[in-house]
């Protein structure tokens, strides 16, 4: 082995989440709602709060880097899809461990998956 010191490694810049918002907001049919983004460092998991009657949100990214290695298939632009598709079953003002809560999940986590699935697809 040489002697030569391995440079350390650097962060690569977390996804622009402007651009995400640009390109899902309007296919995800979510035009008409007011979406702010940003990370935030050293918090677990992403999530979205709204203002239904105002139709306002505001989505909080788990910060790549805080993200925990070998963290369950972690896609940053599921985990951001996933978020918006909440604001179409906010109305329903769902408690996350019920069982329509645990239906919402699942739906929403579902169509996160296919639609990034099928856009990556047409790459």
């Amino acid at each position: 082995m040489s002697g030569a010191k391995k440079k350390p490694k650097t962060e690569a810049a977390p996804p622009d989440l402007d651009a995400m918002v640009a390109y899902w907001q309007p296919l995800l049919r979510l035009a008409d709602w007011d979406i702010s983004v940003g990370y935030e460092r050293h918090r677990d998991g992403s999530m979205c709060s709204r203002q239904v009657a105002y139709k306002r949100a505001k989505i909080t990214m788990q910060h790549p880097i805080d993200v925990q290695p070998g963290a369950y298939q972690h896609d940053m632009e599921r985990v951001f899809v996933h978020e918006l598709l909440h604001l179409h079953f906010a109305p329903f003002d769902t408690e996350n461990d019920s069982p329509m809560g645990i239906a919402e999940e699942q739906a929403v986590e579902s169509l996160a998956r296919a639609f990034v699935a099928l856009k990556r697809s047409k790459r």
